[in-house]
C-alpha cells in the first residue's frame, strides 16, 4: 500500500514519520512520559538522539508497503499514529498515542478513521487494535470507532513487575 506523505481532515493533518520532528517529539515524550505508561516503544527514548533514531527507524519501515508511520501535527505535534499491514493477509494494526493536554478533541479517533478509510479502500478487510486492558482510553476510543472486543490475551504483556492482559479489537470492511 503506497501512504501519502501527508493526510488531511478538517480536524488534523497526518504527516509522515521524519528525523526533522525529533525535537517536537522529543517535547511531546517528555511532557508525556508517565501518560504513555502503556507504550513500550517509547519507554526508552530518554534523549533527543534516541528519538532522531526511532524517527530515523520509523522512515525506513514506512517505505516498505506494509508500514506508514505518521504524526499528528496541528500547530504543534500532538500525537502519532501507526499501521503495520500483515502482507498477504489484507490485515492491518493500528496503534496511536496523544498528549494528555489534546485528548477529548476527536483528534486520536480522526487519525485512526483516515488510516482505516485508507487500508480499506485499498482493498483491506480488517484492522486491529491491541492496547493494555487497564488503558481504557485506548480501549474506549476502539469502542467509539464501532472495532468489537475479540477479547483479552490474559498475562500477556509483563510491566511494572507484574502481568497484564492486552485487548485485542477488530473492524472488518463494511462494519
Amino acid at each position: 500500500m503506497d501512504f501519502p506523505a501527508e493526510f488531511s481532515s478538517s480536524k488534523i493533518v497526518l504527516k509522515k514519520a521524519d528525523p526533522v520532528f525529533a525535537s517536537a517529539m522529543w517535547a511531546l515524550i517528555s511532557q508525556n512520559k508517565e501518560y504513555f505508561i502503556y507504550i513500550d516503544s517509547i519507554q526508552s527514548l530518554d534523549n533527543m538522539e534516541k528519538v532522531r533514531d526511532f524517527l530515523s527507524e520509523m522512515q525506513q519501515k514506512s517505505k516498505k508497503q506494509e508500514y506508514g508511520y505518521f504524526l499528528f501535527v496541528l500547530e504543534k505535534l500532538v500525537g502519532y499514529v501507526g499501521i503495520k499491514i500483515r502482507p498477504g493477509e489484507h490485515v492491518a494494526e493500528l496503534s496511536y498515542y496523544l498528549d494528555k493536554a489534546e485528548t477529548g478533541k476527536g483528534y486520536a479517533s480522526t487519525a485512526v478513521m483516515l488510516l482505516e478509510e485508507k487500508f480499506f479502500s485499498e482493498g483491506g478487510h480488517r484492522c486491529e487494535i491491541f492496547c493494555n486492558e487497564n488503558n481504557l482510553k485506548s480501549r474506549h476510543l476502539a469502542e467509539r470507532l464501532n472495532y468489537r472486543l475479540d477479547g483479552i490475551m490474559r498475562e500477556y504483556e509483563y510491566r511494572h513487575h507484574r502481568y497484564e492482559g492486552v485487548s485485542v479489537y477488530s473492524k472488518i470492511k463494511g462494519e
